[in-house]
């Protein structure tokens, strides 16, 4: 009875929307800047909010993986947060601190969130705000509604644009990264995702956006969201217009400049898919997924600060010491947190031919598993070498007694099999039950437990009493 019931249901909705025709909806686009507009949200102000210590600098990276990966983000900054510790008088938490955060697929919800609401709020309020929601089942009911079946019809309307209408029904109403700019003592906030067409990254920021002759001001935070979060086939891409031909400002070409002969392959391939861009030969960017380019969030950061020609370039272009506002950072902590599996596929456990879905899951979990562990060395590598540079560098680190520590937190890591296994199979889903967050709080204090990174932090800094 129900599947006849459904069946007749089907067949009613089907003739409505034929005889109405398809639908010409039209989601939000990006504009051309005008000739005098000055973008807000550039990320000066927030990397140096007066609110947090000067010369602590504290960057955060929080991984892709669903609701998985967005409770294990918010239990890492929990835990940081109950390791008080006291500087130039003032007793405060990294998680207080954090200066810049950056978010891939399911980790850029928790980010977008912490870079709204700021840390305190954000710890309070985000298990409520979205890990309590059964988010996949809202999904599922809003796809299937009457007027969602007829906005799908339309031919630049798809299951992407549904996701970022009801993040921003549930966790952002409506708010812009310009108006993120209004509001003090927040986070800078990075959300990634990448570009169908080259696989290349793209990062919601100032100067990606400035490329195609668009604001990052006027971009709504769910709709970078949903790009990060866009899984190919489960949800369809968002779209960007390139208004670069005819822009009404001169784009800048980034640190770095353009390419040259000289720059390391690394940094001719991303300044190439830069300059390809602002060459406004695309005339539209389609967005997927931020984890098929970068899962972890950190390669981001590894090749801006190489673009850039390394971590003193960065640090000048800053303004980093130039002004008593901005004085050389004592302490720069990167938290990365990552929520990813490595662990075999199911095809290894059978000596059976794989079929075709299979092999299609094998091909992208596989690439991209190999390339998170890829870029996880990457970015140990970068943070030995950016030592380096701050211990030769005389403008850094004899007075200032500089030193980066790179806090890695990974479910993979875990030194208790039980409790790892546990974790790990929490579905990568938009929903998550209390049991499987109580394990992720679990893991996360066990994770920090055992980081050789966040002890050696801990001990270079005075104690809370």
């Amino acid at each position: 009875m129900l599947k006849q019931a459904l069946a007749r249901l089907a067949a009613t909705l089907c003739v409505a929307l034929a005889a109405s025709g398809c639908s010409t909806t039209r989601p939000w686009a990006n504009e051309p800047l005008t000739a005098q507009e000055t973008v807000r949200y550039d990320g000066l102000a927030q990397l140096f909010d007066a609110s947090r210590l000067p010369d602590v600098l504290v960057v955060a990276h929080f991984s892709g993986g669903g609701s998985r990966a967005a409770a294990f983000a918010h239990a890492v900054l929990s835990e940081l947060d109950a390791a008080p510790f006291v500087w130039r008088g003032r007793e405060t938490t990294l998680t207080r601190e954090i200066d810049m955060v950056t978010g891939v697929s399911g980790g850029s919800v928790a980010a977008a969130h912490l870079a709204l609401h700021g840390s305190r709020e954000h710890l309070s309020r985000f298990p409520a705000d979205f890990l309590a929601l059964d988010f996949q089942s809202r999904l599922l009911s809003a796809a299937l509604s009457p007027g969602q079946m007829y906005r799908a019809t339309s031919p630049w309307y798809g299951r992407g644009h549904l996701l970022a209408k009801e993040l921003d029904e549930a966790l952002f109403k409506g708010t812009t990264f310009g108006q993120l700019a209004r509001l003090d003592g927040r986070p800078y906030l990075i959300i990634g995702a990448t570009d169908l067409s080259t696989g290349a990254e793209f990062n919601f920021t100032s100067d990606r956006m400035a490329l195609l002759c668009s604001s990052i001001d006027r971009v709504p935070l769910s709709v970078a969201v949903a790009s990060s979060s866009a899984v190919p086939v489960m949800f369809s891409p968002l779209t960007l217009q390139n208004h670069s031909q005819g822009c009404a400002q001169q784009p800048s070409k980034g640190p770095g400049g353009s390419a040259a002969a000289a720059d390391p392959a690394r940094v001719r391939l991303v300044k190439g898919e830069s300059e390809s861009m602002a060459s406004g030969q695309r005339r539209f960017i389609h967005l997927v997924d931020g984890g098929v380019s970068d899962n972890l969030g950190t390669r981001r950061l590894t090749d801006y600060v190489a673009k850039a020609g390394g971590i003193g370039a960065v640090m000048s272009m800053l303004g980093v010491g130039q002004a008593p506002s901005v004085p050389v950072p004592r302490r720069i902590v990167v938290i990365s947190v990552n929520s990813e599996s490595n662990a075999g596929l199911p095809i290894d456990a059978s000596g059976e031919v794989p079929g075709t879905v299979d092999v299609l899951n094998a091909m992208i979990g596989g690439g991209l598993g190999r390339f998170s562990r890829e870029t996880s060395l990457v970015f140990s590598d970068a943070v030995e070498q950016w030592r380096k540079e701050l211990r030769a560098d005389p403008r850094w680190a004899p007075e200032a007694q500089a030193d980066i520590f790179s806090i890695e937190v990974k479910l993979t890591d875990l030194d208790d099999p039980a409790l790892r296994k546990q974790v790990l199979d929490i579905p990568t889903a938009f929903r998550i039950s209390e049991e499987a967050r109580t394990l992720l709080r679990q893991a996360a204090q066990r994770s920090l437990d055992q980081s050789a990174e966040f002890k050696r932090f801990l001990l270079s800094v005075p104690a809370a009493r």
